[in-house]
């Protein structure tokens, strides 16, 4: 039994590609099943921002910097992971695990003159790099220095894998609200991003 021909009669939804710069999804080619919704009820949003994408055979599609879509789903996401099944003639299925990205962000970069240590700049003007798309959500609040009780937002952003971000990035979203980098890790595929909010008068 050719399990890779089981996996293709499944495979009825078309898969694009954007990156940023470009006008519109551009077809990957590859057609693959969005699994069934995972409906547990829980006060914790990650379960509610991932879908399983099955797709016959090795997924081999570049993901650096890139939003996908998947045909008849309004929804778009940015790669987290992949797992592949194989047996004795290879790998016939990829699971292919996406996360919602539903925030639009404006990514600038700080310019001006290094700080003594290397680290950083002084200069704060800021140059709008790309836009993009990710997902966002509030980890905790930090107490504002100018401001009696004003709390500011701390929060984890998530980007796809190669996103030209480092920690004198700044992220705007939809609304306006800018955050500033504070670290910059890896959660599996994508980029992670611990992220404070700005204060309206500067950092």
């Amino acid at each position: 039994m050719n399990l890779k021909h089981s996996f293709a009669r499944f495979a009825k939804l078309e898969l694009s590609r954007w990156q940023p710069g470009q006008t519109d999804y551009v077809p990957t080619g590859l057609k693959g099943a969005l699994q069934v919704y995972d409906r547990f009820v829980s006060d914790r949003d990650f379960g509610q921002k991932k879908r399983i994408f099955l797709v016959p055979g090795e997924f081999n599609q570049p993901y650096d910097n890139s939003v996908f879509k998947i045909a008849g789903v309004p929804s778009q996401f940015i790669l987290e992971g992949m797992n592949f099944d194989a047996d004795a003639s290879g790998v016939y299925g990829s699971e292919v695990v996406f996360r919602e990205a539903r925030f639009q962000f404006k990514l600038y970069k700080r310019q001006g003159v290094a700080r003594a240590s290397g680290v950083g700049v002084t200069s704060s003007a800021l140059v709008e790099q790309i836009t993009t798309w990710g997902d966002f959500s509030r980890y905790s609040a930090s107490e504002s220095a100018e401001f009696d009780n004003s709390d500011y937002t701390i929060g984890t952003l998530y980007l796809a894998h190669g996103t030209p971000v480092d920690r004198d990035s700044i992220l705007e979203d939809q609304n306006g609200q800018q955050y500033a980098v504070r670290e910059i890790s890896s959660f599996l595929e994508l980029r992670l991003l611990r992220v404070q909010a700005i204060e309206k008068e500067g950092l």
